[in-house]
């Protein structure tokens, strides 16, 4: 019987996932780009690489949290500030809910049918 609720469960968690895949995509592209194409029209410089997609992520903490982080960060967070606009703000407000929301059932569902 619990292997009934353990698919029904995996299968709800697929919405939340999805969710943060579109999140990611459009934060990316609609939020992330253009600010990086007005940090190298201004003179600034931009990653080179992206370490294993934090890049993304990283930019939309820097629009969210005041604190700089300069050693921790790839990224010029003064730019990143200077250029975000108020949309830009509500895209990484959602970008980073939908991690926290996809966070939540995953681990619940590794502890609940997690290894026997």
């Amino acid at each position: 019987m619990m292997e009934n609720y353990e698919s029904i469960f995996w299968l709800c968690c697929c919405i939340p996932l999805v969710n943060f895949f579109i999140a990611y995509l459009v934060f990316a592209q609609m939020t992330v780009h253009p600010i990086e194409k007005k940090i190298k029209a201004s003179g600034g410089s931009i990653p080179e690489w992206d370490n294993m997609g934090m890049r993304i992520p990283s930019y939309a903490v820097a629009m969210l949290l005041p604190v700089k982080v300069k050693a921790a960060q790839a990224i010029d967070e003064d730019s990143v500030q200077k250029f975000t606009s108020k949309s830009d703000k509500k895209r990484a407000i959602y970008f980073m809910c939908s991690f926290v929301i996809i966070l939540i059932p995953v681990m619940a569902g590794y502890f609940i049918f997690g290894p026997n």
